[in-house]
């Protein structure tokens, strides 16, 4: 078998986006409702406040903008029934929202769908986390970490147990150090007792050290 045809029998799956079906009503009150200040709070670093900011609106287009997935259907990446049913509800009552604003307890339903939607997807998170801690498998446990992370190139801000965020290369530096050395085991003072391999007559008294040397 050729490459060209080893490659054409496993096709590449392509989201394409219905822009003209966009919800852009529903894009603009979840980005209006998102706690921006917790975000802002939690990446202080350019790398980590760009993904973060991407993530939200990639995950806002996902939820208010219907796709197509070109591909094979075993490659499809969708969300279980429940979610899909209950962002459909949501989806639903904020159409109903817009026909009537002033409808005070259709908003509270529609606030009621959303905090179920983000209880639903932490419950799907953490049963994906669950899977990969039960997988036992160090490649997938670093391959799930490393696409979770929100800073790609060196090191994050770090928050210490008092709650301050560090930011400064330094300050990192300490408060990692400071926290691998407390996992490491103390010195009891007691030294261990060795025989001795050389005669009782050669002795090593003192050390001189140099830059040459």
């Amino acid at each position: 078998m050729s490459r060209s045809e080893d490659v054409n029998e496993h096709p590449v799956e392509v989201k394409r986006y219905r822009w003209s079906d966009a919800d852009y009503n529903g894009i603009n009150s979840y980005l209006l409702n998102f706690d921006w200040s917790q975000l802002f709070s939690c990446n202080l670093t350019v790398d980590s406040m760009c993904c973060a900011f991407c993530d939200v609106i990639l995950h806002a287009i996902d939820m208010f903008v219907p796709a197509l997935s070109i591909g094979p259907s075993k490659n499809k990446k969708r969300y279980p029934k429940n979610c899909r049913k209950a962002f459909t509800g949501k989806r639903c009552l904020w159409r109903k929202h817009r026909l009537d604003s002033a409808n005070i307890p259709l908003l509270q339903k529609y606030k009621e769908a959303e905090r179920h939607c983000h209880q639903l997807l932490r419950e799907l998170e953490m049963k994906k986390e669950k899977r990969v801690v039960d997988n036992n498998n160090f490649g997938t446990f670093y391959k799930h970490i490393n696409n979770r992370l929100s800073c790609r190139t060196g090191v994050g801000a770090l928050r210490s147990d008092d709650g301050t965020v560090t930011t400064t290369d330094t300050s990192k530096a300490e408060l990692l150090n400071d926290y691998f050395s407390s996992t490491c085991t103390r010195d009891n003072g007691v030294l261990p007792a060795f025989d001795k391999l050389v005669p009782d007559n050669v002795e090593f008294s003192s050390v001189t050290i140099t830059p040459d040397k």
